[in-house]
């Protein structure tokens, strides 16, 4: 019966793989979605095939070298070093640390030794290279990153909310900008670099947290250190490591409140510490507290007439009533209200804009579509995707955990959807984020399920893994200039980065705004505007760009919110007074700038006045 249900499986997915294409034709999907839903049907297609063998047991170790704490060590330096060498030599990175970074990758998949060594290794390899990246560009490498930043140091400037003028209703109590702020008052540390702090603190954290969940739940198997690892070859997870936000914050407490639950010791014991991240995950992003409260009530439904000791349901079901009245009171008694209500009716709108053929578009002008090699950045969420596929096919599998990854693959599904339809939505990062980083505990699971069938099973479990890795490495999402990559032009990466030379001069053009109306790219208009708001002058964010009250100061950003600005932009923004400042890399930020080339720029220059020039920043 079971072979049976596996080969209707495998005739489903393949009928998939054929009808696809109608779907791409019929509805609102990009070339890059379309490629990557594809591979991810074959993936699974193939897994389905693997899971037809026979069941062996499987060691925890495999056929690569031995991880030790000196290689992981030796490693990591020459990640440093390779990337600090070449962004010294030729200004940017190169194939050395391109090399470096996969070899270090590879061993971190197929090593054998402790699995803590594997992950430090992969984590290692992460933090040191945006060590090397903070010693030649200027943090954040966010986009909403600045907008915290601005309102820490507002914080410490002013000394209380009620004082600050930058403020977003989605947040009617800042928590990370008071984190930023409490930290660089404690230390002494500008908020800036105190963002950058936080940022390597997650890149650790969310992998170790990752990899605990997946040993409380899963127990101790020998593949269970593998949802650290693809989590960390995830863009979609770890490039908020490089510009830390308030989902990745949420997202991190709540796998923490859930590993509070897990522990040992009486439930009065363990309430303290759960009400305390809960409240921090609460207040830091009411879209992550909407998820985990839906996990929450799912686990419950489905999980409690199981076994205490397989089931999350009995261990949560306690906690639901206090973590729903703070949810609730904070929804009803604070302007979170209206951001969250306009995001649930987004989503619903972006799910009946896809199924009608539709595209909802924010500005008028054209969206920033990302081309082909935007798959490498996706690809690690297909191999997670099909390894927790095979536990819905696997009859030793609980069924509450069944039922978790059915609805955590529709949450997937309907970010996919809304990334689609509703581009401005950012539904990946709201709904797929989360759900891609649960998938992962349960894919360590499955994958173990596909090592267990004999050869072909391990060696297509060692191929899916270096699928993963390679992906990530080849997609540029961290390797910023690195011309071996799909930077800037994958999925989730950074790119078009500030060098302390051009920061410089945009502090120095900053300090001389007056009655001044600038248009550029978010990174420089990010940059320009902390050093207003250092100067004490007072932001309100207008749409697509961020407005100074005082002396009539507007800077607007060109790549945020959907705003990118094509020549004819350009022309209208020039005769409406506006000044266009041109840095060096800032015009090759896809997002930002629509058909703005080295020819339109040369006409630009011969038929405007160049009132400043220097150190590859000019203004028009």
């Amino acid at each position: 019966m079971a072979l049976i249900r596996l080969n209707l499986l495998v005739w489903l997915l393949a009928s998939g793989i054929v009808l696809l294409p109608l779907v791409y034709y019929k509805f609102s999907m990009s070339l890059n979605a379309f490629i990557s839903l594809e591979i991810t049907l074959i993936l699974a297609i193939i897994t389905l095939l693997i899971l037809r063998l026979n069941r062996q047991t499987i060691s925890a170790t495999f056929f690569g070298p031995r991880l030790t704490l000196s290689l992981v060590t030796t490693l990591s330096i020459s990640m440093f070093i390779s990337a600090y060498m070449e962004m010294t030599l030729i200004g940017h990175l190169s194939m050395f640390s391109l090399l470096v970074m996969l070899i270090g990758f590879t061993i971190a998949a197929v090593g054998r030794g402790k699995p803590i060594y594997r992950i430090t290794l992969a984590m290692a390899a992460i933090g040191t290279l945006s060590v090397a990246l903070y010693g030649s560009y200027t943090p954040s490498f966010g986009n909403d990153t600045w907008r915290d930043i601005m309102i820490a140091e507002q914080l410490l400037l002013r000394g209380r909310i009620e004082a600050l003028t930058a403020r977003h209703d989605a947040y009617p109590i800042p928590v990370v900008p008071l984190l930023y702020a409490t930290a660089s008052f404690a230390t002494g540390t500008d908020p800036l670099w105190t963002s950058a702090i936080v940022g390597l603190v997650y890149l650790f954290l969310l992998p170790l947290s990752v990899y605990t969940l997946s040993r409380r739940i899963l127990g101790d198997l020998p593949t269970t250190s593998y949802s650290a690892i693809l989590i960390s070859v995830t863009p979609l997870a770890v490039i908020w490591s490089f510009g830390f936000i308030p989902q990745a914050y949420s997202l991190t407490l709540g796998i923490l409140a859930f590993l509070s639950l897990l522990a040992g010791g009486k439930k009065a014991e363990k309430a303290f510490p759960f009400i305390l991240l809960s409240t921090s995950l609460v207040l830091g992003h009411g879209g992550v507290a909407t998820f985990f409260l839906l996990l929450m009530i799912w686990l419950i439904l489905w999980g409690r007439s199981e076994d205490a000791s397989a089931s999350l349901g009995r261990y949560i079901w306690p906690y639901l009533i206090p973590y729903s009245m703070l949810f609730i009171m904070y929804f009803v008694y604070t302007t979170l209200v209206y951001p969250l209500i306009s995001g649930y009716t987004s989503v619903i709108e972006a799910i009946k804009a896809f199924l009608s053929g539709q595209k909802i578009l924010v500005a008028t002008s054209p969206y920033a579509q990302q081309p082909v090699v935007a798959v490498l950045s996706y690809i690690p969420i297909s191999v997670i995707v099909t390894s927790s596929l095979t536990l819905l096919v696997d009859e030793n599998t609980p069924r509450w955990m069944k039922l978790t990854i059915f609805l955590l693959l529709v949450m997937l599904a309907i970010a996919l959807i809304g990334s689609q339809a509703f581009p401005a939505l950012d539904a990946l990062r709201y709904l797929g984020f989360p759900s891609t980083t649960f998938l992962a505990i349960f894919a360590s699971l499955g994958l173990s399920r596909i090592a267990e069938r004999k050869t072909p099973g391990l060696i297509y479990f060692i191929a899916l893994l270096l699928l993963a890795t390679t992906s990530f490495v080849f997609s540029g999402a961290i390797m910023p200039d690195n011309p071996f990559t799909a930077s800037p032009y994958a999925g989730p990466s950074i790119y078009g980065l500030i060098t302390y030379s051009e920061a410089q001069n945009l502090k120095y053009i900053s300090y001389n705004l007056i009655n001044m109306n600038i248009l550029t790219d978010w990174r420089s208009g990010a940059y320009m505007s902390y050093t207003l708001v250092k100067d004490n002058y007072d932001p309100h964010w207008i749409g697509h760009g961020n407005r100074f009250t005082r002396n009539y100061i507007e800077i607007l950003y060109a790549g945020s919110y959907g705003y990118v600005v094509t020549p004819h932009e350009l022309i209208n923004k020039l005769q409406q007074g506006y000044m266009f400042l041109v840095r060096g890399n800032g015009l090759e930020m896809p997002e930002s700038f629509y058909n703005i080339n080295s020819k339109f720029i040369d006409f630009i220059y011969l038929n405007y006045n160049i009132i400043y020039n220097s150190n590859n920043i000019i203004i028009i």
